[in-house]
């Protein structure tokens, strides 16, 4: 909903959208950790409502940005509703998989490992994961801590959030992704596949405020992207031999069976598309499209849902799960029938949306909705949203709404986009401004103008009638249809 760290994890714990939460940035009074502990998302999100329904609840890994840091949040008292707190803590020089410090349930642990290193030099043996030798890569770390605690429940049922720092670049200075020792350099010759879209040569149909940011990518920049791209490869391959080991030990314990298991990302990145790398942010399918794998009881085995979700929805589909309901009340809505009928495609509409620089209008709302995040904001840069480092694409202020075959965005700033994604899988063409198209954006811009600040159960309804377009014939050729050289 808001391809950003914090305002995506915010939503995932609460079921709301940013403008509901009014967490909507990495930093400040309304995002990061100080905007998050004085929501009531830290004492009664998720976790809480699983807490109360008798499930046992344990956190490892990464929450948000600035937790134990002088500027958001820096009291080690675990948050209401978690049974087990092991969580990154920190964050001036925060170094994501050596030299770290964790919360380990209210005491301050750590450094693992060490911050300053080189190739193979101050780091894990290429033996870990590994019972004889001492693992402080943050993966393989949080992933052992994990496991013991599922062991360690005797009986109930469990709730266990994993947050894993990769694929995500390594220290704040804009350092590359860390991979484990065991798989440094395996992908040193992994192709680099560039999709249509790959260093767009025609921008000419985006908006001004997109044209001003999005130069083509030097020969340089493209050699350092590939390199990046295969470092977040390796440090993956690190998250897979976590995932196998927890689906091991819940095997084991016969509890696999009737287990859920939700594997996702809180955001997306772009790697050169649209001309972007090392940054997310916009509303384009790289930065705001994850994956999402789900198994489970009801869900149909090796069945792709083409339905379309969003993460203010895990909340209500993990309580539906669990039978009970959520403390707070949830802009989305359960899934779970998509678990049982994966064709089925509905008709769902989702929000996407940024807040990054200050807005009117969201302050207008937020003063009259949510009165425990007004007052004082940190800066009115966007500097102070704590999400500028190391990118390419602007953070701009901004609405979307995607639905059936479409997705219409609008920038605070000025500027219109819509594409038709069956069409136009790699939005290559702005049908904003095509005559074929002007039912559908101003179908949809009316959608987007009474759901851009909903609330409940107005952003759970569906939409109907939506003016599709059919498609031209199939030789017809598109303004700027992309066949990018050196594909592989």
């Amino acid at each position: 909903s808001d391809p950003v760290c914090s305002p995506s994890r915010a939503a995932l714990l609460s079921g709301q959208y940013g403008h509901t939460s009014g967490l909507v940035r990495n930093s400040g009074n309304r995002g990061g950790a100080r905007g998050l502990t004085r929501s009531p998302v830290f004492t009664d999100g998720l976790p809480t409502a699983l807490n109360r329904a008798g499930y046992h609840t344990a956190h490892f890994g990464r929450l948000t940005n600035n937790y134990g840091d002088a500027d958001g949040y820096s009291d080690p008292e675990p948050p209401k509703g978690w049974d087990t707190w092991v969580t990154d803590w920190g964050s001036q020089g925060v170094r994501r998989y050596y030299g770290y410090y964790l919360n380990v349930n209210g005491r301050i642990k750590g450094p693992y490992g060490k911050a300053h290193y080189r190739k193979f030099r101050n780091k894990d043996p290429r033996s870990c994961p590994s019972a004889k030798v001492r693992c402080n890569y943050h993966t393989d770390l949080i992933t052992k801590k994990a496991i013991r605690d599922i062991k360690s429940v005797k009986k109930g049922p469990f709730y266990v959030q994993i947050d894993y720092a990769a694929p995500h670049d390594g220290a704040t200075s804009g350092t590359d992704p860390e991979p484990p020792s065991r798989y440094i350099g395996t992908a040193r010759r992994t192709p680099f596949r560039k999709p249509p879209g790959f260093n767009e040569r025609d921008i000419s149909d985006k908006p001004k405020l997109i044209r001003r940011s999005a130069k083509r990518l030097t020969p340089r920049e493209f050699k350092a992207l590939k390199k990046r791209y295969r470092k977040q490869l390796e440090s993956l391959r690190g998250v897979d031999d976590s995932v196998g080991r927890i689906i091991r030990t819940l095997k084991r314990r016969n509890e696999l069976g009737n287990t859920y298991i939700f594997f996702q990302s809180d955001n997306g990145y772009f790697l050169g598309e649209h001309r972007y790398s090392k940054s997310k942010f916009l509303a384009y399918e790289p930065s705001v499209r994850v994956p999402m794998v789900v198994r489970g009881p009801i869900a149909k085995k090796g069945k792709v849902s083409h339905a379309i979700v969003s993460n203010v929805d895990l909340a209500a589909t993990i309580t539906n799960l669990a039978h009970t309901d959520p403390r707070i009340a949830s802009d989305g809505r359960s899934f779970k029938p998509l678990l049982r009928k994966p064709r089925h495609r509905g008709n769902r509409a989702v929000l996407l949306e940024s807040y990054l620089y200050p807005s009117d209008r969201l302050d207008a709302h937020l003063d009259l909705t949510r009165p425990f995040v007004t007052g004082a904001q940190s800066g009115g840069g966007a500097s102070a949203s704590g999400a500028t480092a190391s990118s390419s694409a602007p953070p701009l202020n901004y609405s979307a709404i995607r639905t059936g075959n479409y997705k219409y965005i609008e920038y605070a700033d000025g500027g219109r986009e819509l594409y038709d994604l069956k069409a136009d899988p790699y939005e290559l063409n702005n049908k904003v401004h095509t005559r074929r198209y002007r039912k559908v954006y101003r179908y949809l811009a009316d959608q987007l103008d009474r759901r851009r600040f909903c609330d409940g159960v107005e952003c759970r309804k569906g939409v109907k009638h939506i003016p599709y377009v059919k498609p031209k014939n199939k030789h017809h050729k598109h303004k700027k249809h992309e066949h990018p050289r050196g594909q592989t």
